[in-house]
Protein backbone atom coordinates (compact mmCIF):
# COMPACT_ATOMS: atom_id res chain seq x y z
CA UNK A 1 0.00 0.00 0.00
CA UNK A 2 1.39 3.52 -0.91
CA UNK A 3 0.57 5.99 1.86
CA UNK A 4 0.39 9.93 0.53
CA UNK A 5 1.30 11.36 3.21
CA UNK A 6 1.42 14.88 1.45
CA UNK A 7 -2.29 14.59 0.25
CA UNK A 8 -2.73 13.65 4.63
CA UNK A 9 -0.77 16.54 5.09
CA UNK A 10 -3.03 18.69 2.88
CA UNK A 11 -6.26 17.37 4.08
CA UNK A 12 -4.93 18.22 7.72
CA UNK A 13 -3.85 21.53 6.95
CA UNK A 14 -7.34 21.85 5.47
CA UNK A 15 -8.88 20.92 8.82
CA UNK A 16 -6.88 23.19 10.85
CA UNK A 17 -8.00 26.06 8.30
CA UNK A 18 -11.48 24.91 9.30
CA UNK A 19 -10.85 25.12 12.43
CA UNK A 20 -10.19 29.06 12.26
CA UNK A 21 -13.73 29.89 11.47
CA UNK A 22 -14.70 28.56 15.23
CA UNK A 23 -12.22 30.90 17.43
CA UNK A 24 -14.06 33.13 19.67
CA UNK A 25 -15.67 36.64 19.55
CA UNK A 26 -15.83 39.66 22.38
CA UNK A 27 -19.18 40.56 23.21
CA UNK A 28 -19.87 44.17 21.42
CA UNK A 29 -19.46 46.80 24.06
CA UNK A 30 -23.13 48.14 22.84
CA UNK A 31 -24.64 44.95 24.18
CA UNK A 32 -23.13 45.89 28.04
CA UNK A 33 -24.59 48.51 28.47
CA UNK A 34 -28.39 47.93 29.67
CA UNK A 35 -29.18 46.20 32.68
CA UNK A 36 -32.22 44.27 32.68
CA UNK A 37 -32.34 40.81 33.40
CA UNK A 38 -32.61 39.35 29.76
CA UNK A 39 -29.32 41.07 28.43
CA UNK A 40 -27.32 39.16 31.54
CA UNK A 41 -29.09 36.16 30.43
CA UNK A 42 -28.29 36.79 26.32
CA UNK A 43 -24.69 37.66 27.42
CA UNK A 44 -24.68 34.29 29.59
CA UNK A 45 -25.87 32.38 26.44
CA UNK A 46 -23.54 34.40 23.94
CA UNK A 47 -20.25 33.34 26.46
CA UNK A 48 -21.30 29.71 26.53
CA UNK A 49 -21.81 29.58 22.49
CA UNK A 50 -18.44 31.20 22.10
CA UNK A 51 -17.07 28.40 24.17
CA UNK A 52 -18.55 25.34 22.79
CA UNK A 53 -17.37 27.59 19.12
CA UNK A 54 -13.79 27.66 20.27
CA UNK A 55 -14.23 23.49 22.25
CA UNK A 56 -15.12 22.54 18.22
CA UNK A 57 -12.29 24.47 16.93
CA UNK A 58 -9.89 22.63 19.36
CA UNK A 59 -10.96 19.59 18.59
CA UNK A 60 -10.57 19.90 15.09
CA UNK A 61 -7.16 20.99 15.25
CA UNK A 62 -6.57 17.97 17.88
CA UNK A 63 -7.86 15.87 14.99
CA UNK A 64 -6.05 17.28 12.24
CA UNK A 65 -2.85 16.68 14.24
CA UNK A 66 -4.11 12.84 14.94
CA UNK A 67 -4.41 12.26 10.95
CA UNK A 68 -1.10 13.79 10.08
CA UNK A 69 0.76 11.78 13.03
CA UNK A 70 -1.44 8.43 11.68
CA UNK A 71 -0.60 9.13 8.56
CA UNK A 72 3.33 9.45 9.06
CA UNK A 73 2.83 6.29 11.15
CA UNK A 74 1.62 4.49 8.17
CA UNK A 75 4.04 5.74 6.70
CA UNK A 76 6.37 3.76 8.42
CA UNK A 77 4.89 0.76 8.94
CA UNK A 78 4.40 0.82 4.88
CA UNK A 79 8.40 1.15 4.71
CA UNK A 80 8.54 -1.85 7.58
CA UNK A 81 6.03 -4.17 5.67
CA UNK A 82 8.32 -3.28 2.35
CA UNK A 83 11.25 -4.20 3.35
CA UNK A 84 9.88 -7.43 4.83
CA UNK A 85 8.70 -8.88 1.75
CA UNK A 86 11.94 -8.08 0.10
CA UNK A 87 13.99 -10.16 2.33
Amino acid sequence: MKIDQIDINDKASDIQTAAGYFEGNDLGSEDSKSTITANDNSKDAFEAEENTHITFGNGLITAANNIENLGSAFVGFDEMMAEANRG
